[in-house]
């Protein structure tokens, strides 16, 4: 059963009032207008009732004596029809698991805060159909299926490989969005690595690279920078403060 299956219903309310605020809002913009009747209806003068009259374009016309001419109000689209769609929008988002900020695709009313707290749930909930959907029921089996046919081929993969291949086991990087400020990021990851709470490879495996790769150029760079004289080690900056941002925080959320 599809998710979207609760939201089937909301799609076409919000197909018939687009399309009835639209209507009206054509029949309004059209020249047309009402002749209201002031007088008794014996009157002679009168037009009769629901006849209809060419309006000439660019002209000034007279009303029969005792009638009035009056165009037609636009009330639509509104001041509820915002609103509504966006209304309509969140519930439809809501059975798949998609804050509003993304269904809408508008962040205006939301600051940094209140738009990453709305994230972490659809974030969590993409990580786990991840696992299972893409990583789990397709990837894995297309890395298997793989590995089965390039094992009767000869020489095709390295010796040191195919003797091991019982005891391979692979893993799948996925990037994960960036904090906007690097420096708290940083510092997290320091008092995680410290703490052994977690490793390189997760952390490098987070912005989509490998850490023995990383590592060695790493190890590169500073063979080449003790060459030529130079140092590591950079002037620190000065350390914000703790509790401003933190206060900055709360405001913010």
């Amino acid at each position: 059963i599809p998710k979207t299956t609760p939201a089937l219903p909301l799609f076409a309310q919000l197909r018939r009032f687009t399309l009835a605020t639209i209507t009206a809002a054509e029949t309004a913009a059209d020249f047309a207008a009402i002749l209201y009747g002031d007088q008794a209806a014996d009157d002679q003068d009168i037009v009769e009732p629901w006849d209809r009259l060419q309006i000439e374009h660019g002209a000034l016309l007279t009303a029969p004596g005792g009638s009035r001419l009056a165009q037609l109000k636009a009330e639509h689209p509104n001041a509820t029809y915002d609103e509504f769609v966006k209304a309509i929008l969140r519930e439809i988002a809501r059975c798949l698991g998609i804050p509003a900020v993304i269904a809408l695709g508008d962040a205006s009313k939301y600051n940094y805060s209140s738009g990453r707290l709305d994230l972490q749930a659809f974030t969590r909930q993409m990580e786990v159909e991840r696992a299972i959907l893409i990583e789990r029921d397709c990837l894995d089996r297309l890395l298997e299926a793989w590995l089965d046919e390039a094992l009767l081929i000869d020489g095709f993969l390295p010796q040191a490989f195919t003797a091991n291949v019982a005891d391979f086991e692979w893993a799948w990087r996925w990037t994960a969005p960036g904090h906007v400020d690097r420096k708290k990021e940083a510092d997290g990851q320091a008092v995680e690595l410290t703490s052994h709470t977690t490793t390189l490879a997760r952390e490098y495996a987070r912005q989509g690279l490998d850490w023995e790769t990383e590592l060695r150029q790493r190890a590169r760079e500073l063979s080449v920078m003790r060459e030529l004289g130079l140092t590591a080690t950079q002037a620190a900056p000065t350390p914000a403060d703790t509790e401003t941002d933190d206060e900055e925080e709360l405001v913010d959320a």
